[in-house]
């Protein structure tokens, strides 16, 4: 082979080599990575199909951090706190009082029902979450904690909500 033969072979080599790197940073570019590990609940692109950056791929949550948020009226909320123990049903799995704690009140009431109420969050407490899924519907009985029960407050607060992932 004369010089320029093996520049020209050279030459390709370089070539293929871009060729490569340009490939490997198009597969990097093209994966797509979770910020959390948890379950993929909803898919909005089919492989193949190209995607711009900053748009919404898929919905995933961590499902074993499941929250219930209830809407609770006015006149009972003075009697949720806080840390409060609550027993949880959902209509799907009639069977099973799922436990749950307030983990928060919101401090602003909503009146979109026409009834002023206040979100309240639960978060489940249970290890064995795996029948429970995102938008099942529950209804939450707020249970007397101890220290409410030294105040002498009795009886119970029954509402419903949707369940929720972190």
């Amino acid at each position: 082979p004369d010089d320029a033969d093996v520049r020209m072979a050279e030459l390709a080599v370089r070539k293929a080599l871009l060729d490569l790197d340009q490939a490997q940073l198009n597969l990097k570019n093209a994966t797509v990575r979770a910020p959390i590990e948890g379950t993929i609940l909803e898919l909005n692109v089919e492989p193949g199909q190209s995607g711009s950056s900053g748009s919404h791929v898929a919905t995933l949550a961590d499902t074993k951090k499941l929250k219930l948020v209830v809407n609770v009226e006015q006149t009972d909320i003075s009697q949720v706190i806080e840390g409060q123990p609550v027993a949880i049903s959902l209509y799907a799995l009639p069977d099973r009082i799922h436990k749950g704690i307030v983990e928060r009140i919101a401090p602003v009431s909503e009146t979109e029902t026409g009834s002023v109420t206040f979100p309240v969050t639960i978060l489940f407490t249970d290890d064995a979450l795996d029948d429970v899924r995102p938008g099942m519907t529950a209804s939450a009985s707020f249970l007397a904690s101890d220290e409410q029960q030294g105040d002498g407050q009795q009886g119970e607060i029954e509402t419903e909500g949707d369940v929720s992932s972190d």
